[in-house]
């Protein structure tokens, strides 16, 4: 596998790794303690994990696109 090849992965990795753990955090902090998920209802808590996901989303292909065109620059400089 190049270099460029594995950068992209350890990335995607990387970004899927921390958006579970936030994700996490996010459901210990509204499990524990009150009951109560401050008062939103189910339409509005499928608003806020459909902008999570898509914000993750669109973090890894900019991300993608980032090393990708890093590596094109380093090509055409050699």
């Amino acid at each position: 596998m190049k270099k460029y090849e594995k950068k992209v992965i350890i990335v995607v990795l990387f970004v899927i790794v921390v958006s579970l753990f936030l994700a996490f955090i996010f459901y210990l902090s509204l499990t524990t303690g009150k009951k109560e998920a401050a008062g939103l209802s189910n339409s509005d808590w499928l608003n806020f994990w459909g902008s999570y996901a898509g914000s993750i989303l669109a973090l890894m292909g900019a991300l993608i696109a980032v090393i990708y065109s890093n590596h094109n620059s380093e090509r055409a400089i050699q």
